[in-house]
């Protein structure tokens, strides 16, 4: 079937062309599908594939593939090879060393094409019909009974396609060419393999009635935080009622004949293609909150330290704790003032350091001295406790410091010489048993026992 409005090497290597009639990005909602209703049909499967190396060059025969899967990966499974190969890039682009390109420019010799074709029936209950490319690398053209349908790059982001105009009760053709680079592919260095296809699930859906396009929530804060508005922007095609319940409210509004909605798809140059519109109204729901309940790290620490949080010295441990985890650092401190002294907390990953400083004592420098230790890897000074991270959350208060570990360098030291006490009373009773209990005689027996083995004046060749 021959295919209108063929796609050119000069669309692919413009880079302010990336799209032609493709539907404005949205949330996906799960389709409440049935067997009696089906609102998506899958395309997933064996289609019809050929193969060509640029734009210029005539297609391969007929083969098949299957989708999703990348065409160079089933190259691999072929004789010859005939699809190419997929190629890894690090630090290059994958033309460089064969292409001299600039900026923009895309490869003319080498630049495959795959071609995907297959055929499908449209529902009988269907009223429209929208393809999806959930994953098409990097960049794809899309024809429906040799109608062209859109364009597409930006190799990861599903692509939806309103095809209503171009099917027809029965069975229809849809065509699917895969370009491996495109002016996007410029902004696709990063080190992984390089392969082209469509790799994800291709699907047909259809939209109900009354259909929810989108939905954005905003919420907003009373200057002193007693209430706060929760607002619902819903865009909506087709008409009837859309009812919004939040925390046990319920809103509805009515939605007649739709105005028309520039999607804002390009279809040249910045140029808005005015066939390609959307049936869209805006509907706004807004819940009002009194007294949310609002977070903070503090209370969010308090969850883990007993019910009775009054005392100064677990607050200042669970602000230190909140504080260490909210940010994500290292180190947070904490001071706790009581009447004539001051708790100072140092918080790690490990647990927490705790010292009561007199108010006269200067608890700022304590405290600063406390840092510069752990950060040093230093040990703290005497009279400081430690809390293990297991303790920190079940208590708050101050420790008995653990009893000083003796360094590793230490315990190397006498196992060393440990074993040379072995070796000492082994060589010691060795030595007592050669010399029968005369250590006197040790140094002239081993004199002779060395002389024993050479030869002497007088000795006899035998």
């Amino acid at each position: 079937m021959p295919l209108n409005n063929p796609i050119t090497s000069a669309l692919l290597a413009d880079p302010e062309i990336f799209q032609q009639n493709r539907l404005p990005f949205h949330a996906h909602f799960a389709d409440q599908t049935s067997p009696e209703t089906p609102l998506t049909v899958s395309l997933d499967g064996e289609w019809n594939f050929r193969y060509a190396e640029n734009l210029t060059a005539p297609f391969t025969d007929w083969d098949t593939l299957t989708v999703p899967g990348f065409i160079q990966m089933q190259s691999l499974q072929k004789p010859g090879q005939p699809y190419g190969t997929p190629h890894y890039v690090n630090t290059q682009y994958p033309w460089d060393g064969h292409e001299k390109l600039r900026p923009g420019e895309i490869p003319q010799d080498y630049n495959p094409i795959g071609e995907y074709q297959r055929s499908f029936t449209l529902p009988e209950s269907w009223a429209s019909c929208y393809l999806r490319l959930n994953g098409a690398d990097s960049a794809a053209a899309v024809w429906c009974n040799g109608v062209y349908i859109g364009y597409t790059e930006d190799t990861f982001t599903p692509a939806e396609f309103d095809m209503t105009a171009a099917v027809h009760p029965g069975e229809n053709t849809l065509t699917v060419q895969v370009y491996r680079f495109s002016s996007g592919s410029w902004l696709e260095d990063q080190d992984f393999w390089r392969m082209s296809g469509l790799f994800r699930s291709v699907e047909l859906f259809t939209k109900p009635e009354l259909h929810l396009e989108d939905v954005f929530v905003r919420q907003s804060f009373a200057d002193d935080f007693s209430s706060a508005a929760v607002t619902f922007d819903c865009k909506v095609s087709g008409a009837g009622t859309v009812s919004v319940v939040f925390n046990g409210q319920e809103q509805s509004a009515e939605v007649g004949e739709p105005a028309e909605y520039d999607s804002g798809v390009v279809f040249g140059k910045g140029e808005a293609d005015p066939d390609v519109e959307e049936d869209v109204q805006d509907v706004s729901f807004t819940f009002t909150v009194e007294h949310p309940a609002l977070w903070s790290a503090e209370q969010q620490a308090a969850a883990h330290l007993p019910a009775d949080t009054t005392d100064p010295v677990r607050r200042a441990l669970a602000k230190a704790q909140a504080a260490r985890r909210v940010v994500g650092c290292d180190l947070a401190a904490g001071c706790a003032e009581r009447e004539g002294d001051c708790v100072l907390v140092l918080s790690c990953k490990k647990g927490c350091w705790l010292r009561t400083v007199p108010l006269a004592d200067r608890p700022a420098l304590w405290l600063l001295d406390m840092i510069r230790r752990a950060a040093c890897d230093l040990p703290q000074a005497a009279g400081t406790g430690f809390l293990p991270a297991r303790k920190a959350a079940r208590t708050a208060q101050p420790e008995a410091a653990p009893p000083a570990r003796r360094p590793r360098r230490a315990r190397r030291v006498l196992v060393v010489l440990l074993v040379l006490a072995v070796l000492a009373a082994l060589c010691t009773a060795g030595a007592w048993v050669y010399t029968g209990g005369n250590f006197y005689a040790l140094p002239q027996r081993l004199r002779s026992l060395w002389a024993d083995g050479l030869p002497h004046s007088g000795a006899v060749l035998l």
